[in-house]
Protein backbone atom coordinates (compact mmCIF):
# COMPACT_ATOMS: atom_id res chain seq x y z
CA UNK A 1 0.00 0.00 0.00
CA UNK A 2 0.97 3.64 -0.22
CA UNK A 3 2.48 5.22 2.88
CA UNK A 4 0.03 4.74 5.74
CA UNK A 5 0.63 8.14 7.24
CA UNK A 6 -0.86 9.61 4.05
CA UNK A 7 -4.12 7.72 4.44
CA UNK A 8 -7.35 8.55 6.25
CA UNK A 9 -9.52 5.85 7.84
CA UNK A 10 -12.89 5.02 6.28
CA UNK A 11 -14.65 6.55 9.24
CA UNK A 12 -12.71 9.74 8.76
CA UNK A 13 -13.71 9.85 5.10
CA UNK A 14 -17.39 9.47 6.02
CA UNK A 15 -17.18 12.20 8.63
CA UNK A 16 -15.43 14.62 6.33
CA UNK A 17 -17.87 13.87 3.51
CA UNK A 18 -20.94 14.30 5.71
CA UNK A 19 -19.84 17.34 7.68
CA UNK A 20 -18.52 19.72 5.02
CA UNK A 21 -19.07 23.35 5.93
CA UNK A 22 -20.88 24.17 2.71
CA UNK A 23 -22.91 20.94 2.48
CA UNK A 24 -21.39 20.22 -0.94
CA UNK A 25 -20.61 16.79 -2.34
CA UNK A 26 -17.37 15.01 -1.52
CA UNK A 27 -14.35 17.23 -2.00
CA UNK A 28 -11.35 16.47 -4.22
CA UNK A 29 -9.06 15.74 -1.26
CA UNK A 30 -11.54 13.25 0.18
CA UNK A 31 -11.84 11.47 -3.15
CA UNK A 32 -8.07 11.11 -3.36
CA UNK A 33 -7.87 9.85 0.20
CA UNK A 34 -10.61 7.29 -0.45
CA UNK A 35 -8.99 6.04 -3.65
CA UNK A 36 -5.65 5.58 -1.87
CA UNK A 37 -7.21 3.78 1.08
CA UNK A 38 -7.32 0.36 -0.54
CA UNK A 39 -8.75 -1.62 2.39
CA UNK A 40 -11.44 0.11 4.43
CA UNK A 41 -11.94 -0.49 8.13
CA UNK A 42 -14.18 -3.44 8.91
CA UNK A 43 -14.97 -6.11 11.47
CA UNK A 44 -14.64 -9.88 11.31
CA UNK A 45 -16.36 -12.52 13.42
CA UNK A 46 -13.15 -14.59 13.32
CA UNK A 47 -10.13 -14.22 15.55
CA UNK A 48 -7.34 -12.30 13.86
CA UNK A 49 -4.58 -13.21 16.31
CA UNK A 50 -2.81 -15.35 13.69
CA UNK A 51 -2.41 -12.38 11.33
CA UNK A 52 0.75 -10.37 12.02
CA UNK A 53 2.26 -7.10 10.91
CA UNK A 54 5.63 -7.13 9.17
CA UNK A 55 7.90 -4.09 9.09
CA UNK A 56 11.15 -3.68 7.15
CA UNK A 57 13.75 -1.11 8.13
CA UNK A 58 13.88 1.66 5.56
CA UNK A 59 10.34 0.92 4.33
CA UNK A 60 7.70 3.33 5.68
CA UNK A 61 4.88 0.89 4.96
CA UNK A 62 3.57 -1.86 7.20
CA UNK A 63 2.93 -5.24 5.58
CA UNK A 64 0.97 -8.31 6.56
CA UNK A 65 1.77 -11.96 7.28
CA UNK A 66 0.16 -15.17 8.48
CA UNK A 67 1.54 -17.27 11.33
CA UNK A 68 2.04 -20.85 10.13
CA UNK A 69 3.81 -22.20 13.20
CA UNK A 70 3.78 -21.07 16.81
CA UNK A 71 4.64 -23.02 19.95
CA UNK A 72 2.56 -22.25 23.06
CA UNK A 73 5.53 -23.09 25.30
CA UNK A 74 7.79 -20.67 23.42
CA UNK A 75 10.38 -23.40 22.85
CA UNK A 76 10.73 -23.13 19.08
CA UNK A 77 10.84 -20.30 16.56
CA UNK A 78 7.69 -18.92 15.03
CA UNK A 79 7.22 -19.00 11.27
CA UNK A 80 5.08 -16.68 9.18
CA UNK A 81 4.19 -16.22 5.51
CA UNK A 82 4.32 -12.82 3.87
CA UNK A 83 4.76 -11.35 0.40
CA UNK A 84 8.02 -11.80 -1.49
CA UNK A 85 7.36 -8.39 -3.02
CA UNK A 86 8.40 -6.67 0.20
CA UNK A 87 10.79 -9.23 1.67
CA UNK A 88 13.38 -11.39 -0.06
CA UNK A 89 16.69 -13.15 0.30
CA UNK A 90 18.50 -9.81 0.01
CA UNK A 91 16.65 -8.34 3.01
CA UNK A 92 19.05 -8.24 6.00
CA UNK A 93 17.47 -10.27 8.83
CA UNK A 94 18.18 -7.49 11.32
CA UNK A 95 15.87 -5.23 9.31
CA UNK A 96 12.72 -7.33 9.89
CA UNK A 97 10.20 -7.12 12.73
CA UNK A 98 7.09 -9.25 13.16
CA UNK A 99 4.39 -8.20 15.61
CA UNK A 100 1.38 -10.14 16.84
CA UNK A 101 -1.34 -9.61 19.39
CA UNK A 102 -4.97 -10.36 20.11
CA UNK A 103 -7.40 -7.55 19.22
CA UNK A 104 -7.58 -5.33 22.29
CA UNK A 105 -4.49 -6.91 23.83
CA UNK A 106 -0.88 -5.81 24.01
CA UNK A 107 1.04 -6.61 20.82
CA UNK A 108 4.33 -8.46 21.01
CA UNK A 109 7.11 -7.63 18.55
CA UNK A 110 10.10 -9.84 17.74
CA UNK A 111 12.92 -9.64 15.22
CA UNK A 112 12.90 -12.00 12.25
CA UNK A 113 15.89 -14.35 12.05
CA UNK A 114 15.79 -15.33 8.42
CA UNK A 115 13.90 -15.18 5.15
CA UNK A 116 13.29 -18.10 2.82
CA UNK A 117 11.73 -17.95 -0.63
CA UNK A 118 11.18 -20.60 -3.29
CA UNK A 119 11.03 -20.35 -7.07
CA UNK A 120 7.97 -22.63 -7.13
CA UNK A 121 6.07 -20.11 -4.97
CA UNK A 122 7.55 -16.80 -6.15
CA UNK A 123 4.89 -14.58 -4.55
CA UNK A 124 5.53 -15.76 -0.98
CA UNK A 125 8.33 -15.48 1.56
CA UNK A 126 8.63 -17.42 4.82
CA UNK A 127 9.98 -15.61 7.87
CA UNK A 128 11.45 -17.27 10.94
CA UNK A 129 11.30 -15.18 14.08
CA UNK A 130 12.17 -15.50 17.69
CA UNK A 131 9.49 -17.52 19.53
CA UNK A 132 6.20 -15.65 19.45
CA UNK A 133 3.02 -16.95 21.07
CA UNK A 134 0.20 -16.58 18.57
CA UNK A 135 -2.85 -18.42 17.32
CA UNK A 136 -2.30 -20.46 14.15
CA UNK A 137 -5.15 -20.16 11.65
CA UNK A 138 -5.80 -23.45 9.77
CA UNK A 139 -5.10 -23.49 6.03
CA UNK A 140 -7.94 -24.12 3.57
CA UNK A 141 -7.15 -27.31 1.62
CA UNK A 142 -9.83 -27.16 -1.07
CA UNK A 143 -8.88 -27.04 -4.74
CA UNK A 144 -8.93 -23.75 -6.61
CA UNK A 145 -11.98 -24.86 -8.60
CA UNK A 146 -13.87 -25.62 -5.38
CA UNK A 147 -13.28 -22.05 -4.21
CA UNK A 148 -15.23 -20.40 -7.05
CA UNK A 149 -18.16 -18.46 -5.56
CA UNK A 150 -16.68 -18.46 -2.05
CA UNK A 151 -16.80 -15.25 -0.02
CA UNK A 152 -13.56 -14.14 1.59
CA UNK A 153 -12.40 -11.42 3.93
CA UNK A 154 -8.93 -10.09 3.15
CA UNK A 155 -6.98 -8.42 5.97
CA UNK A 156 -4.17 -5.90 5.72
CA UNK A 157 -2.25 -3.98 8.39
CA UNK A 158 -2.28 -0.30 7.43
CA UNK A 159 -0.36 0.61 10.59
CA UNK A 160 1.14 -1.68 13.22
CA UNK A 161 -2.05 -1.35 15.28
CA UNK A 162 -4.70 -1.00 12.55
CA UNK A 163 -5.78 -4.25 10.86
CA UNK A 164 -8.39 -3.53 8.20
CA UNK A 165 -10.42 -5.76 5.89
CA UNK A 166 -12.36 -5.93 2.65
CA UNK A 167 -15.07 -8.42 1.58
CA UNK A 168 -14.45 -10.17 -1.73
CA UNK A 169 -15.88 -13.04 -3.76
CA UNK A 170 -13.95 -15.62 -5.80
CA UNK A 171 -14.98 -15.26 -9.44
CA UNK A 172 -12.67 -17.77 -11.11
CA UNK A 173 -9.69 -20.03 -10.54
CA UNK A 174 -6.70 -20.85 -12.72
CA UNK A 175 -4.76 -23.54 -10.92
CA UNK A 176 -3.74 -22.00 -7.60
CA UNK A 177 -4.49 -18.43 -8.68
CA UNK A 178 -7.91 -17.07 -7.65
CA UNK A 179 -9.49 -13.99 -9.21
CA UNK A 180 -11.58 -12.04 -6.69
CA UNK A 181 -13.75 -8.92 -6.81
CA UNK A 182 -14.93 -6.66 -3.99
CA UNK A 183 -18.50 -7.30 -2.84
CA UNK A 184 -19.27 -3.69 -2.03
CA UNK A 185 -17.64 -0.32 -2.47
CA UNK A 186 -18.75 0.42 1.09
CA UNK A 187 -16.15 -2.01 2.43
CA UNK A 188 -13.26 -0.81 0.32
CA UNK A 189 -11.27 -2.58 -2.36
CA UNK A 190 -7.90 -4.20 -2.96
CA UNK A 191 -5.12 -2.53 -4.91
CA UNK A 192 -1.86 -3.77 -6.37
CA UNK A 193 0.20 -2.64 -3.39
CA UNK A 194 -1.90 -4.79 -1.02
CA UNK A 195 0.26 -7.79 -1.99
CA UNK A 196 0.53 -10.02 1.08
CA UNK A 197 -2.94 -9.28 2.49
CA UNK A 198 -4.30 -12.45 4.14
CA UNK A 199 -7.66 -13.79 2.92
CA UNK A 200 -9.90 -15.97 5.13
CA UNK A 201 -12.99 -17.93 4.14
CA UNK A 202 -16.01 -16.25 5.77
CA UNK A 203 -17.78 -19.55 6.45
CA UNK A 204 -14.93 -21.46 8.10
CA UNK A 205 -12.31 -18.89 9.12
CA UNK A 206 -9.61 -20.94 7.38
CA UNK A 207 -6.81 -19.07 5.60
CA UNK A 208 -7.29 -19.38 1.83
CA UNK A 209 -4.36 -17.40 0.42
CA UNK A 210 -2.54 -14.11 0.06
CA UNK A 211 -3.17 -11.23 -2.31
CA UNK A 212 -0.56 -11.04 -5.09
CA UNK A 213 -1.79 -7.94 -6.92
CA UNK A 214 -4.76 -6.19 -8.53
CA UNK A 215 -5.70 -4.78 -11.92
CA UNK A 216 -8.80 -2.59 -12.15
CA UNK A 217 -11.67 -4.15 -10.19
CA UNK A 218 -10.09 -7.59 -10.10
CA UNK A 219 -7.52 -8.84 -7.61
CA UNK A 220 -5.53 -12.05 -7.46
CA UNK A 221 -5.05 -14.40 -4.51
CA UNK A 222 -2.51 -17.23 -4.41
CA UNK A 223 -3.78 -20.25 -2.48
CA UNK A 224 -1.83 -21.32 0.61
CA UNK A 225 -2.78 -24.95 -0.10
CA UNK A 226 -0.32 -24.98 -3.01
CA UNK A 227 2.48 -24.19 -0.55
CA UNK A 228 1.79 -27.05 1.89
CA UNK A 229 4.81 -29.15 0.89
CA UNK A 230 7.14 -26.16 1.15
CA UNK A 231 5.67 -25.05 4.48
CA UNK A 232 6.18 -28.50 6.01
CA UNK A 233 9.80 -28.52 4.89
CA UNK A 234 10.37 -25.03 6.28
CA UNK A 235 9.02 -26.09 9.66
CA UNK A 236 11.68 -28.78 9.78
CA UNK A 237 14.35 -26.37 8.56
CA UNK A 238 13.43 -23.87 11.28
CA UNK A 239 14.03 -26.51 13.94
CA UNK A 240 17.32 -27.56 12.33
CA UNK A 241 18.60 -24.00 12.16
CA UNK A 242 17.60 -23.37 15.77
CA UNK A 243 19.57 -26.40 17.01
CA UNK A 244 23.04 -25.48 18.28
CA UNK A 245 24.58 -28.66 16.86
CA UNK A 246 23.57 -28.03 13.24
CA UNK A 247 26.26 -27.10 10.71
CA UNK A 248 25.69 -25.52 7.28
CA UNK A 249 27.81 -26.50 4.28
CA UNK A 250 27.95 -27.47 0.63
CA UNK A 251 29.44 -30.82 -0.42
CA UNK A 252 31.41 -31.26 -3.62
CA UNK A 253 33.52 -33.74 -5.58
CA UNK A 254 36.19 -33.06 -8.23
CA UNK A 255 38.19 -30.26 -6.50
CA UNK A 256 39.67 -28.85 -9.75
CA UNK A 257 36.16 -28.08 -11.08
CA UNK A 258 33.86 -28.43 -8.10
CA UNK A 259 30.61 -30.38 -8.57
CA UNK A 260 28.14 -29.89 -5.69
CA UNK A 261 25.24 -31.85 -4.31
CA UNK A 262 22.22 -30.02 -5.74
CA UNK A 263 18.41 -29.99 -5.44
CA UNK A 264 17.26 -29.48 -9.06
CA UNK A 265 15.70 -26.03 -9.46
CA UNK A 266 15.24 -25.78 -5.68
CA UNK A 267 12.22 -28.08 -5.75
CA UNK A 268 10.28 -28.24 -2.45
CA UNK A 269 8.67 -31.60 -3.26
CA UNK A 270 9.25 -35.18 -2.07
CA UNK A 271 10.88 -37.81 -4.31
CA UNK A 272 12.91 -35.28 -6.32
CA UNK A 273 16.32 -36.79 -7.25
CA UNK A 274 19.47 -35.26 -5.77
CA UNK A 275 22.02 -34.37 -8.45
CA UNK A 276 25.54 -33.09 -8.72
CA UNK A 277 25.87 -29.76 -10.53
CA UNK A 278 28.64 -27.15 -10.96
CA UNK A 279 28.99 -25.34 -7.63
CA UNK A 280 27.37 -21.93 -7.23
CA UNK A 281 26.52 -22.26 -3.49
CA UNK A 282 22.95 -20.95 -3.75
CA UNK A 283 20.30 -22.30 -1.37
CA UNK A 284 19.65 -25.42 -3.47
CA UNK A 285 23.30 -26.45 -2.93
CA UNK A 286 23.35 -25.63 0.79
CA UNK A 287 22.70 -28.37 3.35
CA UNK A 288 22.68 -28.75 7.12
CA UNK A 289 24.26 -31.58 9.08
CA UNK A 290 21.41 -32.34 11.47
CA UNK A 291 22.36 -34.34 14.58
CA UNK A 292 19.00 -34.20 16.37
CA UNK A 293 18.05 -37.85 15.74
CA UNK A 294 21.53 -39.27 16.39
CA UNK A 295 24.47 -37.41 17.92
CA UNK A 296 26.97 -39.36 15.83
CA UNK A 297 25.08 -39.85 12.55
CA UNK A 298 23.77 -36.68 10.91
CA UNK A 299 20.98 -36.33 8.41
CA UNK A 300 21.60 -34.04 5.45
CA UNK A 301 18.85 -31.38 5.31
CA UNK A 302 18.40 -29.10 2.30
CA UNK A 303 18.43 -25.35 2.92
CA UNK A 304 15.99 -24.77 0.05
CA UNK A 305 13.43 -27.49 0.79
CA UNK A 306 13.93 -28.54 4.43
CA UNK A 307 13.94 -32.16 3.23
CA UNK A 308 16.47 -34.92 3.83
CA UNK A 309 18.77 -36.90 1.56
CA UNK A 310 17.00 -40.26 1.46
CA UNK A 311 17.47 -43.80 0.16
CA UNK A 312 14.06 -44.77 -1.29
CA UNK A 313 12.46 -47.56 0.71
CA UNK A 314 15.72 -48.23 2.61
CA UNK A 315 16.88 -50.10 -0.49
CA UNK A 316 20.19 -51.95 -0.05
CA UNK A 317 21.01 -52.42 -3.73
CA UNK A 318 24.14 -50.74 -5.09
CA UNK A 319 23.16 -48.28 -7.81
CA UNK A 320 19.93 -47.03 -6.17
CA UNK A 321 19.44 -43.33 -6.88
CA UNK A 322 19.14 -40.89 -3.98
CA UNK A 323 16.23 -38.49 -3.49
CA UNK A 324 14.96 -35.85 -1.09
CA UNK A 325 12.11 -36.74 1.25
CA UNK A 326 10.52 -35.31 4.37
CA UNK A 327 12.84 -35.95 7.31
CA UNK A 328 11.82 -38.99 9.38
CA UNK A 329 14.87 -39.55 11.59
CA UNK A 330 15.38 -43.05 10.15
CA UNK A 331 18.63 -44.80 9.27
CA UNK A 332 18.10 -44.49 5.52
CA UNK A 333 18.39 -40.73 6.04
CA UNK A 334 21.49 -40.83 8.24
CA UNK A 335 25.16 -40.82 7.31
CA UNK A 336 28.29 -42.31 8.82
CA UNK A 337 30.96 -39.72 8.05
CA UNK A 338 34.68 -40.51 8.03
CA UNK A 339 37.85 -39.53 6.17
CA UNK A 340 39.23 -41.77 3.47
CA UNK A 341 42.48 -43.29 4.72
CA UNK A 342 44.36 -41.79 1.77
CA UNK A 343 43.64 -39.42 -1.10
CA UNK A 344 41.46 -36.94 0.82
CA UNK A 345 37.75 -36.25 1.08
CA UNK A 346 34.91 -37.56 3.22
CA UNK A 347 33.44 -41.02 2.92
CA UNK A 348 29.67 -40.72 3.34
CA UNK A 349 28.22 -44.14 4.09
CA UNK A 350 24.49 -44.80 4.32
CA UNK A 351 23.65 -45.88 7.87
CA UNK A 352 20.72 -48.18 7.05
CA UNK A 353 22.93 -50.87 5.48
CA UNK A 354 26.29 -51.05 7.28
CA UNK A 355 27.01 -54.58 6.11
CA UNK A 356 26.42 -53.54 2.49
CA UNK A 357 29.12 -50.82 2.70
CA UNK A 358 27.25 -48.31 0.51
CA UNK A 359 28.58 -44.79 -0.16
CA UNK A 360 27.03 -41.59 -1.55
CA UNK A 361 28.30 -41.57 -5.14
CA UNK A 362 27.74 -39.97 -8.54
CA UNK A 363 25.85 -42.21 -10.95
CA UNK A 364 28.24 -43.71 -13.49
CA UNK A 365 31.38 -42.58 -11.70
CA UNK A 366 33.38 -39.32 -11.68
CA UNK A 367 31.90 -36.63 -13.90
CA UNK A 368 32.14 -32.89 -14.51
CA UNK A 369 28.55 -32.53 -15.75
CA UNK A 370 25.12 -32.77 -14.17
CA UNK A 371 24.43 -36.33 -13.04
CA UNK A 372 22.13 -38.03 -10.51
CA UNK A 373 23.59 -39.33 -7.26
CA UNK A 374 23.29 -42.90 -6.05
CA UNK A 375 24.37 -45.29 -3.34
CA UNK A 376 27.14 -47.58 -4.55
CA UNK A 377 29.55 -50.04 -2.96
CA UNK A 378 32.37 -48.05 -1.39
CA UNK A 379 35.73 -48.32 -3.17
CA UNK A 380 37.24 -44.83 -2.92
CA UNK A 381 36.51 -43.61 -6.44
CA UNK A 382 36.83 -39.84 -6.96
CA UNK A 383 33.03 -39.47 -7.09
CA UNK A 384 32.82 -40.95 -3.57
CA UNK A 385 35.19 -38.38 -2.12
CA UNK A 386 33.15 -35.45 -0.80
CA UNK A 387 34.68 -32.19 0.39
CA UNK A 388 32.94 -29.64 2.67
CA UNK A 389 32.59 -25.97 1.75
CA UNK A 390 31.49 -24.27 4.98
CA UNK A 391 28.74 -21.71 4.46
Amino acid sequence: MTTRSMMLGWLGVLLSAGCGGDGSEEGEDDAVARSEHAIAAGHSVFSRAGIVSVTVAGDDNVHTGLVIRADPLLLVPTMALTSARWVGTSTPPANLTVEAGNPGGSPRAVAAKFVNTNAYHPTAAILQTAPLRSRVIPLDTRSGAAMVGAKLQCFEYVTRSDLQMVDVKVGSASGDDLTVTSLSSLTGRLEDLDAGAVCLDTSTGAAVGQVTGAVGNESHVRRYASMTSWIEGMKNLAAVRADSGSVKLALYTNPPGRMCLDIPYGSPFDNVPINQFPCHYAANQAFWLDYRADASRPSLVSEVSGRCLDVPGSERTSGTNLQQLGCLGQLNQQLDLSLWSSGGGWRMQLAHAPSSNLCVSVEGGPSTTRHPTEQRTCHADADQRWYPAWL
